[in-house]
């Protein structure tokens, strides 16, 4: 084989090579622009819910960049309950006695969780320690279950 045909068949090849480096760095540009402005961003897709379960029932929930956390339960359950304490992951909680009655709505204020950013969407594990309000229940329970919710503009209005 002639050297001439030999550097042409390199020459082929190497232009083959170019031609399709650049195009796949033409794809990384435009996927890592994409990355960039979040729209890649799965957890936009993730709707906001709060499953705690159906007896103590979670209506609502508001969270906000300053770290306001509330959450509204309802009782379901046939007799009245005493709330002890609320858990809520990245150090929030709310401690006390309150009473909540059967079928009643209650909204609850947990202490402040620092590091939350606006406009995104942050999960939360969430345990709630109650009793039942008689004279002789002793025995605490746990109920526990997740909260996916998008963290707000602490200038809009909260739950009340």
């Amino acid at each position: 084989m002639s050297e001439s045909l030999r550097k042409k068949r390199g020459q082929a090849a190497v232009e083959f090579l170019t031609t399709y480096g650049w195009a796949i760095i033409g794809v990384l540009v435009v996927v890592g622009a994409l990355s960039y402005f979040g729209l890649l961003d799965t957890k936009r897709f993730v709707s906001e819910r709060c499953e705690i379960g159906t007896q103590l029932q979670c209506n609502e929930m508001y969270v906000n960049d300053n770290g306001d956390f509330k959450i509204e339960l309802r009782n379901n359950y046939p007799v009245n309950l005493i709330i002890e304490k609320i858990y809520v992951s990245g150090s929030g909680n709310w401690s006390g006695s309150f009473s909540l009655g059967s079928g009643n709505v209650s909204t609850f204020q947990v202490a402040p969780i620092a590091g939350l950013v606006k406009n995104t969407k942050k999960n939360f594990d969430v345990i709630i320690q109650f009793k039942r309000d008689n004279p002789v229940a002793i025995r605490s329970y746990n109920v526990s279950g997740l909260i996916v919710a998008k963290v707000q503009d602490h200038l809009l209005v909260p739950l009340p």
